[in-house]
C-alpha cells in the first residue's frame, strides 16, 4: 500500500496505511475469490521483515480507486473523530 498512496501523492503513515490495506485486500478477495498472495519483504520504514500482500499489476487500478475512497473518507471523518487515532501517528500526511 506504500507504493500506491505515494502514486497518489499520499504520505504514508502506519494507520492510515493499514486501513487502505485492509481496504485494499477486501476489494481484492472480492474480486477474485481469495485474499491476496503475501511475501516475506522488508520493512519500508523501519528494519526487519513483514509479509507484505501482492497484487498483480492489473489490479492497481482498482486499489488506486479503494484508497482514494478512504482518503476521502478519513478527511470527512475528520470533522468529528479520525478513525486512525488522534495522535500525530492519526495526522493525515496532506495537511
Amino acid at each position: 500500500m506504500v507504493e500506491v498512496l505515494r502514486g497518489l501523492g499520499v504520505t504514508p503513515a502506519a494507520p492510515l496505511s493499514w486501513d487502505v490495506g485492509a481496504a485494499v485486500r477486501d476489494a481484492y478477495t472480492t474480486v477474485y475469490g481469495a485474499p491476496p498472495m503475501k511475501a516475506l519483504r522488508p520493512k519500508t520504514n523501519g528494519t526487519g521483515t513483514h509479509c507484505f500482500a501482492t497484487y498483480p499489476d492489473e489490479f492497481r487500478p482498482l486499489a488506486e480507486a479503494v484508497a482514494r475512497e478512504r482518503l476521502a473518507e478519513a478527511v470527512v471523518d475528520r470533522q468529528g473523530a479520525l478513525p486512525f487515532g488522534d495522535d500525530d501517528q492519526g495526522a493525515l500526511p496532506f495537511d
